[in-house]
């Protein structure tokens, strides 16, 4: 039995331990309105189904998934709260969430946002007491016991009220403070203890509808009973721990305790405070696990106690925690994570031990100015022995498990190089080598002498002044490299014999370029150079045999190696500036660029690792991340993750092996994480869709799959989450529509917005990667009716009205047919008008009165050609009064003849005629007799009074699609031929412009022709001094419905 109760003692003090180590303030994270909250004072908390966790305020109710607060702000009426002063949340059922507040008890269901009202309706100022609730139970048939400051009552499930206790009335308004009714416990299945203000201990049976206050003498419940006389004897706070275990807390004693209600039995156990002195009656019980439990303090903090469910015994924990914070309620979710409200905001307790463990120096601890940083590190028998790039303190020494400053050393002083520590290795046992700027430095582990390494016996005066800093570890075979920084100067050590070799551009073998700034060996064996190019040593050969001094990437000619590695497949790992990371295949002579596109968070790398697992871990100038090498895949942590916002003051990220932590230093901070590790993932649900939000006024709270949308409801924003106290803002999220190949990356962004989507069945596939590299994948599945137009009925409909439509138009079309035969047969009167006009008996009668004269003068052969002319002319007439076009060729041998004939009959002008070389007179078409009325009117009207020949021009061009007839004159000019018609006795009547010009509008009417016809007079132009006429006709090259 001893050794039972031994057992019991020693695990309570386990578990105590255990949970006292995690309730540190610097392991809570404190929320307030800059993130999001709504209001700082926070009144009370829970947690859902879904894992939600809500938080009452003073002023509304918000929810949390660990990456961002959301207001509740319902748009419709019905879904409004009571009052936004909260005063208790409580866990109903699944899913549903019970909110007491100043103006009565509602449910809110968390599903779909659908809230139910439990209140007495009232219209007085009775109201605000009649409906002010304390606390609410839901009974066993489902309906629900509420207590307010006026009494206690009982709504069946719809919110409708079937019992009532009133303690007050209206009238007793005007007596003074109004306190009934405080927290309901069950007893049994239908029994119910009901704690008051100032009434005592009240009782209610559900299945027999009695109320009634408990009898503190005597009775089976007198021991619930909360007493007032004497002063000191009643409960202040009480915590119902099972259906018949509870524990209470006295007002006036020290002490708590426990009590069977079954057995009858009660355990008191001394508490280090006196009930009133800490807790006050809104102080509440809450359990942390089977045997742990935190009651919050009256002013601040809360108070720890344990209990022995087999004894009844409890045992407080002496300390108060979170001591500088106000504690209004506590809670504990499904994860055993504790959550603390409080006047100031939101405390959130970290459950996963953080990745990054940053630790800051003082300058003052490190007896150094502001401009020193830390620059390189290297760990010996459990310390950590820092360097510095100082001019006063040039080592920091550490204990490795603790990381507590233990010494700092300043070599010869303060204010001179030796303090600037380049690199530190060891090469004999509690002996450090230090490279500084000026040389190389020893040091005593032990008694901590230190001393120059020129000074050392052992050596020559030779390598003591070679300036020697760059130092690396010694190599499988037995060697180590020492090179001077941006220095040509390298040696070869080998501790064990004590001996060196000497090497630089003027050695044989020599070294093949200056400004070297980095060693490091590969897989193979062989040590690389890295500077202001790369250069190998040949292990076997013991020669240098490669130079690289042009790399890979877009910065390829960029010769500065900043950063070098290797890993153990055969590879090298490079930076040089703003070049991203470069992996150099040895054996196959070829570099490989990696940029920001490939994961890293940055093109500009500050500090590069060892490759140790296949990871290399690279530090940018304010993030941190690990890179495998394999599977090239990279992982990013910043400031969300304790990183400090500084950048790394050294070129490497230094591993111990032993320990397996790698360390990365800045200026005054070394930041340790493991290397055998990455951040453990922690217990998130899985991706949830939060709510669609449609054409921005409809709301769609976590829908469900196969969500069935209204055509025109194309427009949404569908938001989602992953609930995530430990990391929830380092999801990032990626998407896929229906079967799209590739993921399109969305970031850490928490919403999708898709536009002016097409009706149709979809499926998106939602992806959330954590830091560690986790995937979680959802699918979704929506659809969109089709609009109106796409359905049955409207199909029939428009199939009816486009055979109607057919039909008209068809009419239509007859209609149109019959009009244009109309223009036809117009067209073709016209035609012949034209061919009657040019056929002008004045010029019959000339024709053949010139035959006469010739026949008479017995100029046989100028008659007979004359009237062979005439009579093909006659011809022509005829066949081109039948055709509506003619070719251009056809055209210029009319033109021709009717000019002929002129020229015998009258010496008054001359003429020309010209075509472009861009023109095929064969293929180009024009209609018939348009141009002969201008060259008429010209012969016959336009010749100069000095009996001078007229000179006629005709020009056909091209121009872009056109062709341009152009007839010009030089005679007396538009207007004066006019005038000289007029004044003609029995005038010769010519083919009117008029007529010619109504002929060209029922030509473009039937055929689209588009042709125009410009007439200028040359003397009303500015430009010239001459006279005569210009006519312009232009036409198309291409004719259309011919």
């Amino acid at each position: 039995m001893f050794r039972y109760f031994t057992f019991l003692f020693i695990s309570f003090l386990a578990n105590l331990f255990c949970i006292a180590q995690s309730f540190n303030e610097k392991d809570f994270i404190h929320y307030t309105i800059k993130d999001g909250l709504v209001d700082n004072y926070i009144t009370c908390l829970q947690q859902d189904e879904q894992g939600y966790m809500w938080i009452g305020t003073d002023v509304g109710l918000c929810s949390f998934d660990g990456n961002a607060f959301a207001t509740y702000k319902p748009a419709s009426t019905d879904r409004q709260l009571l009052s936004r002063k909260i005063t208790r949340l409580k866990k109903i059922s699944a899913n549903r969430l019970g909110i007491i507040n100043r103006n009565g008890f509602q449910i809110l269901n968390t599903q779909n946002y659908q809230l139910s009202n439990y209140v007495i309706p009232d219209s007085t100022n009775f109201s605000t007491y009649l409906n002010y609730a304390w606390d609410a139970e839901r009974l066993r048939d489902g309906s629900f016991a509420v207590t307010s400051s006026t009494g206690f009552y009982i709504y069946d499930s719809s919110g409708k009220l079937q019992f009532r206790y009133d303690a007050y009335k209206p009238a007793d308004v005007a007596m003074g403070i109004i306190r009934y009714g405080r927290d309901i416990f069950s007893v049994s299945n239908h029994e119910y203890i009901i704690y008051t203000g100032v009434h005592g201990t009240a009782y209610y049976n559900a299945a027999k509808k009695i109320y009634r206050i408990v009898d503190s003498v005597k009775g089976d419940l007198r021991f619930f009973s909360r007493r007032f006389t004497p002063i000191d004897d009643y409960w202040l706070t009480t915590y119902q721990l099972s259906s018949h275990e509870f524990i209470f807390i006295k007002a006036g004693k020290d002490t708590i305790v426990y009590y069977d209600h079954t057995a009858k039995k009660n355990i008191n156990s001394p508490m280090p405070f006196i009930g009133r002195a800490e807790i006050n009656y809104q102080s509440k019980i809450i359990r942390l696990s089977d045997t742990s439990f935190v009651v919050n303090a009256t002013d601040h903090g809360f108070w720890l106690f344990y209990i022995d469910r087999a004894t009844g015994q409890i045992r407080f924990d002496p300390k108060k925690y979170l001591s500088t914070y106000r504690i209004n309620c506590l809670f504990v979710d499904k994860e055993k994570r504790l959550w603390a409200g409080t006047p100031d905001g939101l405390l959130q307790q970290k459950l996963a031990t953080p990745f990054l463990n940053v630790y800051s120096f003082s300058p003052l601890s490190l007896k150094d100015n502001l401009f020193g940083s830390f620059s390189c590190a290297f760990k010996y028998k459990e310390k950590l022995y820092a360097g510095r790039f100082s001019r006063n303190t040039g080592l920091a020494i550490l204990d490795a498990a603790t990381m507590k400053l233990i010494k700092t050393i300043s070599f010869f002083g303060s204010n001179n190089s030796w303090n600037e520590i380049r690199s530190i290795q060891i090469y004999h046992p509690d002996t450090l080598w230090l490279g500084s700027t000026t040389g190389l430095l020893w040091l005593d582990i032990k008694t901590f002498r230190y001393g120059k390494l020129s000074d050392d016996k052992r050596f020559t005066d030779e390598l003591g002044s070679l300036n020697l800093n760059i130092l690396s570890p010694v190599g499988n075979d037995g060697y180590a490299w020492i090179s001077s920084f941006f220095s040509g100067e390298v040696v070869r050590y080998h501790p064990a014999s004590g001996t060196f070799r000497h090497f630089n551009t003027k050695t044989n073998p020599a070294v093949p370029f200056n400004r070297i700034k980095q060693v490091i060996r590969d897989s193979y064996g062989d040590t690389w150079f890295g500077g202001h190019s790369l250069a190998r040593w040949n292990s076997r050969k013991e020669i240098f045999d490669t130079l690289i001094t042009v790399y890979g990437g877009p910065k390829k000619f960029n010769d500065n190696i900043l950063l070098l590695s290797a890993d153990n497949n055969g590879s090298l790992w490079l930076h040089n500036e703003e070049n991203g990371l470069l992996q150099y295949q040895i054996k196959e002579k070829k570099f490989i660029q990696y940029n920001m596109n490939d994961g890293l968070a940055s093109d500009n790398l500050e500090s590069l690792s060892p490759v140790i697992n296949n990871t290399l871990w690279i530090a940018y100038r304010t993030r941190v991340g690990s890179f495998n090498v394999l599977e090239k895949k990279s992982v990013t942590y910043d400031y969300k993750n304790g990183l400090p916002q500084h950048k790394p003051t050294a070129a490497y990220i230094y591993y111990d092996a032993a320990g397996e932590y790698f360390y990365l230093l800045c200026k005054n901070e070394l930041i340790k994480f493991s290397g055998t590790q990455t951040e453990t993932e922690k217990t998130s649900s899985e991706i949830l869709i939060q709510n669609i939000i449609i054409n921005n006024s409809k709301t769609f709270f976590n829908p469900k799959n196969g969500i069935a949308l209204k055509s025109g409801e194309n427009n949404f924003v569908i938001n989602y989450t992953v609930i995530d106290f430990e990391s929830g803002k380092d999801y990032e999220f990626a998407y896929k529509l229906n079967k799209a190949e590739t993921w399109t990356s969305l970031g850490n962004q928490h919403s999708i917005n898709f536009t002016d989507l097409s009706s149709g069945k979809y499926t998106i596939q939602l992806k959330a990667t954590s830091k560690s590299g986790q995937e979680k994948i959802k699918s979704f599945y929506f659809s969109i009716a089709p609009p109106f137009w796409k359905t049955g009925w409207f199909i029939f409909a428009n199939t009816v009205f486009l055979a109607a439509l057919i039909y008209f138009l068809y009419r239509y079309r007859i209609k149109q047919i019959n009009k244009k035969a109309n223009i036809d047969r117009l067209l073709a009167k016209t035609e012949m008008k034209a061919l009657h006009a040019q056929m002008n008996p004045h010029f019959v009668f000339n024709s053949l009165n010139s035959i006469m004269e010739m026949v008479l003068n017995d100029e046989k052969k100028n008659a007979s050609r004359y009237l062979s002319n005439y009579a093909h002319l006659i011809r022509l007439n005829l066949d081109h009064s039948q055709r509506t076009f003619i070719t251009l060729r056809e055209n210029m041998e009319y033109l021709s003849l009717y000019l002929e004939l002129e020229s015998i009959r009258t010496d008054s002008f001359i003429y020309s005629m010209e075509i472009s070389g861009e023109l095929n007179p064969d293929e180009v078409l024009m209609p018939p007799m348009l141009i002969q009325p201008f060259i008429e009117n010209a012969i016959w009207y336009g010749p100069p009074k000095n009996k001078v020949p007229m000179k006629l021009d005709i020009f056909f061009l091209r121009e872009k699609n056109q062709l341009i007839c152009v007839i010009e004159d030089n005679g007396i000019g538009i207007a004066a031929s006019q005038k000289n018609r007029s004044e003609m006795i029995a005038p010769h009547t010519p083919v009117g412009i008029a007529n010619v010009r109504q002929r060209m509008q029922i030509l473009n009417e039937k055929y689209k022709l588009h042709c125009s016809l410009v007439i200028e007079d040359k003397g009303n132009l500015f430009t010239s001094a001459e006279t005569g006429t210009s006519v312009t006709l232009k036409l198309p090259l291409t004719f259309n419905d011919i």
